[in-house]
């Protein structure tokens, strides 16, 4: 199992409005599902860029709909660091 979808998960469940079991979370889940509006989302945000060491562009963040969104953007984001660039 990918191990930003798991840190996800976990992060997802320790900023959510509502309680949620981490067995729920799909990677196609979307964070409304867990209750997350713009304000939750900016807090989960947050919460990611901490735990990975990353700085998440505004932009990307008006992208982020689903949880395999998030997994897909930390990946990049991972890459593009580990590029050097």
């Amino acid at each position: 199992m990918n191990s930003v979808f798991e840190t996800v998960k976990e992060a997802i469940v320790s900023t959510s409005p509502i309680a949620v079991d981490t067995s729920t979370i799909k990677e196609d889940s979307w964070l409304v599902e867990f209750g997350f509006d713009s304000v939750n989302s900016l807090e989960l945000v947050m919460t990611l860029e901490e735990k990975f060491d990353l700085e998440i562009e505004d932009e990307d963040v008006s992208t982020i709909q689903t949880v395999n969104d998030i997994v897909l953007m930390i990946d990049a984001y991972q890459a593009h660091q580990g590029s050097g660039q």
